[in-house]
């Protein structure tokens, strides 16, 4: 059955109208027409079954007609911290963070990041990662938006992650004293942490001075095997490893 996201704040009853893009996507997009079904997502714990009632000029009547539990995202949340790409890369790591049920990506300027520029971080891009979010939310079905939070220099994000002792992390890393990501994960999860934060570089890796600085703080590097793999692909790779160890694929 098709879904829609929509803001909550239109679920004013049993009946309510969608305008403005959710009337776009259920008459231009889908071609909905009266009497038909769809399921409606606004971020909390549950989904509605909606049929039309009446098609206006520019709103769509519907009735809720039925509700399902969403499955909720298990803990520990596993999220990302990337080095900011080339903006198609980034876009492509949201769509697959969201189908993987990542809970949150955090940008990170770094000594090789596509960007370093706060100012590139415009509101403009922000929208469109938001509708990459809400589509890739719709074909999945999950019931909570991913966040992306706003780019942060990757020792302000360092240290802020040592401030919460229910937090872990890694980081992905080719060098020589790198240990494999299944056992770093086995000793990170016997503390029973509430999230566990994947933090990858962008082409390049990271420099010598920002793994120092990550180690020094705690953060152990893993290998992700003997390939080396770009960037978007080690992202996919170290969340789907990390679900995997935490049971999180069951």
């Amino acid at each position: 059955m098709r879904r829609i996201w929509v803001d909550p704040d239109i679920i004013k009853g049993p009946t309510f109208e969608l305008i403005d893009e959710a009337f776009h996507h259920v008459i231009h997009v889908s071609r909905f027409r009266v009497g038909e079904e769809f399921e409606i997502l606004s971020g909390d714990t549950e989904a509605l079954r909606v049929h039309i009632c009446e098609i206006k000029k520019k709103s769509v009547q519907v009735e809720i007609i039925g509700r399902r539990k969403l499955p909720e995202i298990k803990r520990p949340y596993v999220n990302l911290a990337f080095a900011l790409p080339k903006w198609n890369v980034f876009e492509e790591v949201i769509e697959k963070s969201v189908e993987l049920a990542v809970s949150e990506i955090q940008p990170l300027f770094t000594e090789h990041s596509f960007t370093r520029a706060l100012r590139d971080w415009s509101p403009s891009r922000v929208k469109r990662f938001d509708k990459i979010i809400k589509s890739a939310t719709e074909q999945t079905g999950r019931g909570q938006l991913l966040k992306i939070r706003r780019p942060l220099d990757i020792c302000e994000f360092v240290q802020g992650l040592n401030q919460n002792t229910s937090v872990v992390g890694l980081f992905t890393y080719e060098g020589e004293k790198a240990l494999s990501i299944k056992f770093e994960i086995s000793r990170l999860i016997k503390s029973n942490p509430q999230e566990v934060w994947a933090i990858v570089g962008s082409e390049g890796g990271f420099s010598d001075a920002e793994v120092r600085y990550m180690k020094e703080n705690g953060l152990p590097p893993v290998t992700m095997g003997n390939q080396i793999l770009r960037a978007d692909t080690a992202c996919i790779a170290a969340i789907s490893v990390i679900k995997y160890e935490c049971g999180l694929m069951s």
